[in-house]
């Protein structure tokens, strides 16, 4: 039997504490207030077009790394971002609906890591 998305998720956030690297829990909806407006909430979920659009991972945070050259020695922390899916996942096919939540699951990735970031996506934490 393989490991669940969320048991993959704890695996992950555990074996990242031994990699230098820090996450959090990326929770993304909508509902609706009590005066009728609706309110969203998680990174790149600010309106209904971009939430569908771009699905930001479900796990947020950095990764310390060191700097060459001009900046020897010194640490930053690289903006990270981690999709976990569980034991055994694959890409699902074009066309079904399933690729549609993967398509935007891949933007955001393709986004992260075009602007200097990391962005993965981990069905096996040891492959963090």
């Amino acid at each position: 039997m393989s490991a669940s998305e969320g048991n993959v998720q704890s695996r992950t956030l555990l074996a990242a504490v031994g990699r230098a690297m820090r996450f959090f829990r990326n929770n993304r909806g909508a509902f609706e207030d009590k005066t009728g407006r609706w309110i969203r909430y998680g990174l790149a979920n600010d309106s209904k077009v971009r939430g569908k659009q771009l699905r930001a991972a479900d796990l947020i945070g950095w990764r310390r790394i060191i700097i060459t050259q001009d900046m020897v020695g010194k640490q930053i922390a690289q903006f990270a971002s981690v999709e976990c899916k569980p034991e055994g996942w694959q890409p699902p096919n074009p066309g079904t609906k399933e690729y549609e939540h993967y398509e935007g699951q891949l933007l955001w990735a393709e986004l992260v890591n075009r602007e200097g970031g990391y962005a993965v996506f981990v069905n096996d934490p040891s492959k963090l």
